[in-house]
Formats: structure tokens, sequence, C-alpha cells
């Protein structure tokens, strides 16, 4: 924990993080912050750059290197390979010497102290861990303590396994240590680059990010680490700045060539949204805790999350997200439903309380009801709805059956929220034989995009889910009341595209059933205004 008197200096201290793993000189590039980079999860960015093989981090690691301007791309790749070498032989013949791969037993028998501080004493340097001369290492914690908290979020725990950062911090330091005791015989010491040339004379030099590099072979093999340990430069940062983070890992992954690039058609407009937030009372359409979350975020943390929802596919599920849904759902609700009290019925709700939510802030008199077929979705639901004031009812059927359970022309609006993939994946599954009502929906999931990526490359998905689909829409319509509307959302979510949704399919569901549609004789389309036809259906009975 940290005193009350020490928060400045943190605060202040975070102000300064260096731009490297293990600091040197070079400072953090604060201007990442000022670029307004979209926050990504630390999963997402742990995932991603721990993919990046060795040898393609050589770019990034030469960008820190003053005499980077001297070298072409495959001199530095060489060189990196060369370090890498280094670093793995310096690990290896360690481990010989001393019988241990632990970097803390390594550093005892070395006759190295190490030394555990907060921060570093000289504020004008800060570092995650340094080696100073002639025998002493610091880990500094707190940066070990921030990225300790990370490490408790599932997705970094999977993509880090069980990682002792101050393990690794003292490997890559032990291995500046080992340097200066083998100065005149090690390779990172010894070659030269020459820099100039005039006659007799000439300039030649070390190449300080060598010794950087090797630094990391080292620690990799002491550690025994699957990925690079470059990834933590980006981890270790988002302690302190989740936005500089990200502008870090799009700079890696841009130097590694694994840039992610996204055709996604915007969601929304974000100048439009920043408006209609800043000129609504959040207080009547968020529930206490969302309104607490939303407002613990940073005014540029709000405005970097919500061009995020717009731009880019759903990953970030805070209350900016719940925020963005709430207004969409509500605007959608004040344009097609009328009456006080309404009925609302939900197709394949899953575990989503989204519309229940909206739905309580809109008319808490509302009757709601979702026709919801996945034993285990339909647990979650129901638990995460049992304090909801609305009148809540699911209907564990097929919603094909729902004029066994409602009357004809009694419901003022049906919702499809991004559940039309849901019903083709469902058509598709029990065509193939599996079982989607008592399995884990996320456990055959993969499967179930398996299955419609297959039917979309063959040209042959409308053919297998079309009359079954359009079979399920007219009897939605038939309870629909005359003037009422079946409203229709979707979205791509970044999960869905790691597990290899299709992009051009997952994008656009909405304009694949579209045309369909047009065969029904019961409702005709409705373009509402500031809603996308991308993302948005209206039908009108």
């Amino acid at each position: 924990m940290i005193d009350n008197d020490d928060r400045q200096v943190v605060e202040d201290y975070a102000k300064r993080i260096s731009s490297g793993l293990f600091g040197k000189p070079a400072l953090f590039n604060w201007s990442m912050e000022k670029k307004q980079h979209v926050i990504r999860p630390v999963g997402v960015i742990v995932k991603d750059l721990c993919q990046i093989a060795d040898i393609e981090w050589a770019l990034y690691a030469f960008s820190r290197e003053p005499l980077n301007g001297r070298f072409d791309d495959k001199k530095r790749i060489e060189l990196t390979q060369k370090a890498l070498d280094c670093g793995t032989k310096t690990a290896e013949d360690c481990i010989k010497q001393y019988g241990t791969a632990n970097p803390i037993l390594i550093a005892e028998k070395m006759g190295l102290v190490v030394d555990y501080p907060l921060m570093p004493q000289d504020s004008g340097r800060v570092l995650f861990a340094e080696f100073r001369e002639p025998n002493e290492v610091n880990v500094f914690m707190d940066a070990v303590n921030k990225s300790s908290e990370l490490m408790d979020e599932p997705d970094v725990r999977k993509a880090l396994g069980d990682l002792h950062i101050p393990s690794l911090l003292i490997a890559h330091e032990l291995f500046h240590y080992i340097e200066q005791q083998q100065k005149n015989e090690i390779w990172t010491k010894t070659f030269k680059y020459e820099i100039w040339k005039v006659g007799p004379f000439r300039n030649r030099s070390t190449i300080s990010v060598l010794s950087e590099i090797a630094a990391m072979g080292f620690s990799k093999r002491l550690i025994d680490l699957p990925y690079s340990p470059y990834v933590m430069d980006a981890f270790l940062v988002y302690g302190y700045t989740p936005q500089g983070a990200s502008g870090l890992y799009e700079e890696m992954m841009k130097y590694a060539g694994r840039e992610r690039k996204t055709t996604m058609k915007n969601l929304d407009n974000y100048k439009n949204l920043k408006e209609k937030i800043q000129k609504t009372n959040l207080n009547t359409i968020l529930f206490p805790q969302e309104l607490n979350e939303w407002q613990n975020f940073s005014d540029a943390e709000k405005d970097a999350k919500m061009q995020r929802i717009c731009t880019l596919p759903l990953c970030d599920f805070s209350a900016a997200y719940t925020l963005y849904f709430r207004l969409k759902w509500l605007d959608a609700f004040k344009a097609c439903i009328s009456p006080k009290s309404p009925t609302v019925l939900e197709v394949g709700a899953g575990s989503s309380v989204n519309i229940p939510n909206a739905l309580t802030i809109f008319d808490n008199t509302s009757k709601y009801v979702t026709a919801n077929m996945n034993k285990k979705l339909t647990a979650e639901f129901k638990k995460n709805t049992a304090h909801l004031p609305v009148d809540i009812n699911v209907i564990e059927d097929d919603a094909n059956n729902i004029q066994k359970h409602f009357p004809q022309n009694s419901v003022d609006a049906i919702v499809f929220e991004h559940s039309v993939n849901d019903v083709l994946q469902a058509v598709l599954c029990e065509k193939a034989g599996m079982d989607t009502t008592h399995s884990d929906w996320f456990e055959i999931l993969p499967d179930m995009i398996k299955i419609i990526n297959d039917k979309y490359a063959n040209q042959t998905l409308e053919q297998a889910v079309k009359a079954e689909f359009l079979s399920l829409i007219e009897n939605c319509l038939a309870v629909l009341k005359p003037g009422g509307y079946l409203i229709a959302s979707h979205y791509m979510f970044q999960y869905d595209l790691d597990l290899g949704y299709n992009p051009e399919l997952w994008q656009n569901i909405l304009p694949l059933v579209r045309p369909w549609l047009k065969e029904l004789t019961m409702a005709n389309e409705e373009i509402v205004d500031s809603f996308d036809p991308q993302w948005w259906l209206f039908l009108k009975k």
C-alpha cells in the first residue's frame, strides 16, 4: 500500500515511465498519451504481443538505438539474432556453472545485492529495474505491484503464464552484471561498428541496443519463457497508463509487421455520440454502480473508450459499453414503442441483460419476455435480472413456437439484440446434430463458427438457413401488434473474430438477411434516424 504522503510522488513518477522495459536513459514517450490512442484491454495486448517471434522484435528494439539510422533492416535483423544468441549462450553457461536457472539464486551465488525499493531515488530516471556497479540490482516494486494486479485478469494469466515478474527483472539485470564482468570477451561489448572512416582515421562504436536485446535473450532462456520479454514493455507501462501502453502496443505491432487492421464500418458517429453524452443527464439512464464506474474514468479515457466502440470490434465491456447501448436502445424504444407498460419480446437474449436493463430505465412497469433455449445462459440471465423491477418472464422454448405462449397481435415490440447470427448458427447446428440447448454455448462456439464460415465460403448459407430464418420471423410477427416494430441490432465482437469468424460475414449479418426479409408480407422495413442500416434493422407490421 502507498501512504497518502507518497501518493503525489507516485503520480509524478508515473509521468516519467521509461520507454523500455528496463529503462536505460530514454524516458517514456509521453506523446503516446497525447495522441489519444484507443485503450485496448490488457489481455488483448499481451495475447497479441506474445505471438511475436523473437527476431520480429528487431525493428522495435533498434528504434530505441541512437545509431539506428545507420543500419538497414537486413543489418538490424542480423545483429538482433547475434545478440539473442549471445544472451542465450550466456544463460546456458550460467545454468551449467551454478546448477540452477533461478535468477534469484544465481544472483546470490554471484555475490549480487538485490534490493526492492518502491521507486528510484533519482526522480529524473524512471525505471522498472536497474543494475548499479559494482554489484547491486534494484527492482522497483511500484511497477511490480501494479503489474501483479493485472496478472489476476484471466486473459493476462493465460497469455503470460505463471510469471514471477521480479525474477524476470532480476534475470535481465544479471546479464548486465555479467557484461561488466566479461567486458573484454562478451560479444555485446567486443563488437564494434564503424561509424565513419576518413583516410587512416576511423570511429568504431559499440551498439547499446545489442546489450538490451541480449539481456532479453538471456532472461528468456533463464526463465524459460515461450515469448519475448519485450512483451513486458507494454505490460508494465499499462499499470500506469493504459492509453500509453496501447500506443506502445500499436507501435510494437507495426514494427513486427502485425499491425491490427480492421475494415469495420463505423458502428456510430463518434462526434455525434460525444455530443449526445454531454447533453444527457446520465443519472437518469445509468444505475448507480454503472454511473460510478463511468465517472471514475478520466475524460481522456471516456473519449478513448467511446471512440473505440465506434470504430473497432468490441472487446471492452466496461461502463462505456453499457452507456453506449443504453443510449441506443432507449432511442430505439422511444422511436418504436408508444403505449405505457409495453410488452417486449426478445428472441435469444442468452445471458445478456442489455434489453431488460434499458427497458427498466424506459418504463419500469413494462413486461419483458425472452425466448431462450440454452440452459446455462438462461440460468445466468435469471440471476443477472433477479433484482430488476420490470416483470420478467423466460420462455425456455424455441421462438418458432412463440404462438403457443402469446396470442396474435399482443406484443408491442420484438427485439433481436445481436441474436440474428445466433439464430443462423443454431439452425446450422441443429442440422449438424449439435445440441445447442444443453451444451456450454461458448465451448461449442468455435464449432458453430466453423460451420457458418464453411457455408458462407461455399455460397450455400442462404440455401441452408433462409427458410428456417424466415419461418421464425413470421411466427414472431404473428404475435406483434399492428403498427409494432421488430428491431434487430448487430455489432462485431473481437472475441468471435479471434475464434476465426469470417470478418466479411461477421460485419454483414444484417445486410445478408435484409433481402430475404423483403419476401415477407406482414411487415416492411423502415429507416429510423440515427440508426445505421448496417447495424440496425426495423420492421414495422
